[in-house]
């Protein structure tokens, strides 16, 4: 990227020109990225209707920005370093590589369930590194994902869901803070039994469930957070026939609306 701000003085040189040149400005900046078709137009907008829209004509899907332009030159290197908030709990690094990997996975098991361009997914889980391989997943294939705070009661998660017309929710088991195992999924299942009509017509495919306590033990043995999610989710959702490693994304409008 061109504009890493380093110094006062830079940043200074660079938001003068994002002022009085604002099209050039964020043409070199999307000049940096792989298009699969570039834009014919940086900007129209229309500040009275309004509507306005970025790179028109422009076409790209942003995880090969985010992820695949990384592998030759940075493959081995951390693209997502987590750190829990118990002492207990080990760390979790994935390079770009691995990201790639567990992202292609993800995507490819929605697409199993039927999840296509354009479908609705709710997120309602903590702040785990699957949050960020689902998001990546979802805009692999082009799926718009919806992250609700899992602190929010089953009533303010159900209307999300409803507003957005979700066919799908991906939820923990529990949300461990502390001393405290906030029981995550439950609240889930109260939620859609509040009319998540769009969700529940997809019953077979409305919980992707990633094990963090241990619920699972009898089943796959051992209780650690990443242990349990590399076994539940790879094992019983995107191995066998339907999951590959690889997932050609589909491009996008650049300024596609949800």
């Amino acid at each position: 990227m061109p504009f890493q701000i380093k110094s006062l003085e830079q940043y200074h040189k660079a938001y003068k020109r994002s002022i009085d040149d604002p099209e050039g400005f964020w043409a070199d900046i999307a000049d940096t990225f792989i298009w699969d078709k570039k834009w014919h137009t940086v900007l129209k907008n229309d500040f009275i209707t309004p509507d306005i829209q970025w790179y028109l004509g422009g076409k790209l899907n942003i995880t090969v920005n985010c992820l695949d332009r990384h592998i030759a030159a940075k493959g081995d290197e951390a693209a997502i370093i987590w750190e829990s908030n118990e002492t207990d709990e080990a760390s979790v690094k994935l390079s770009y590589r691995e990201l790639l990997c567990e992202v292609n996975k993800c995507a490819n098991a929605l697409k199993s369930y039927g999840i296509k361009k354009g479908d609705r997914i709710c997120f309602y889980m903590p702040m785990i590194p699957q949050v960020a391989i689902g998001m990546l997943a979802c805009a692999r294939i082009g799926a718009i994902h919806s992250v609700v705070f899992a602190g929010f009661s089953a009533n303010a998660l159900s209307e999300r869901i409803k507003d957005s017309e979700c066919k799908m929710v991906i939820c923990s088991d529990y949300n461990r803070r502390g001393p405290k195992n906030i029981p995550v999924k439950q609240v889930v299942d109260e939620a859609l039994s509040m009319g998540c009509e769009t969700v529940k017509k997809y019953w077979f495919i409305r919980l992707l469930v990633v094990m963090l306590n241990g619920n699972l033990k009898g089943i796959f043995g051992g209780t650690k957070l990443w242990q349990i999610w590399m076994k539940y989710v790879n094992l019983k959702l995107w191995t066998q026939r339907t999951c590959s490693l690889f997932c050609i994304p589909p491009d996008q409008q650049a300024n596609q609306k949800g």
